[in-house]
């Protein structure tokens, strides 16, 4: 049974699957997964441009708003990398660092792998500090892609 007041978006890029979860506040998931779109009030049409500019190759800011708590530790990292941007890179310290919480890339690394909004809060583009491509909760394969779609030399 779905709930109401959640609407949710499945959409098919070239080499994945997304799908998106939202209420009236904004988008509180993305999964690299399969589902069926159901709209019960969150207009996705602009995402669903946003997505066919980044899959074309294109830089792109997603403009949706997004639903988390910005005030605790994960919330500040992924505030501060939300402004990464197409193309870049930063690394799981700078990263801490540019947060506010120099020393803490560990626990940054954690926060990547539980990002409950990959590809909007660009996570494939932390790195280890010696450039290697480090983790991804979607399997490292799919973070290379997408790196390789922004123009990054690997």
């Amino acid at each position: 049974m779905n709930n109401p007041l959640f609407s949710r978006f499945y959409y098919q890029a070239p080499f994945c699957d997304l799908y998106f979860t939202a209420t009236s506040l904004g988008i509180t998931s993305v999964r690299f997964s399969r589902g069926s779109t159901v709209n019960n009030g969150f207009d996705f049409a602009s995402l669903a441009c946003e997505l066919d500019a980044y899959f074309s190759g294109m830089p792109v800011s997603f403009s949706a708003p997004y639903v988390y708590n910005k005030s605790t530790f994960a919330g500040r990292v992924l505030s501060v990398l939300r402004k990464t941007l197409f193309g870049t890179m930063i690394s799981y310290g700078e990263l801490a660092a540019k947060a506010g919480f120099s020393g803490a890339a560990r626990a940054v690394g954690t926060v990547m792998a539980n990002n409950p909004l990959p590809l909007l809060i660009p996570c494939h583009r932390v790195i280890t500090s010696d450039k290697k491509l480090g983790g991804f909760s979607s399997g490292i394969g799919l973070k290379r892609k997408l790196l390789r779609l922004e123009g990054v030399c690997l």
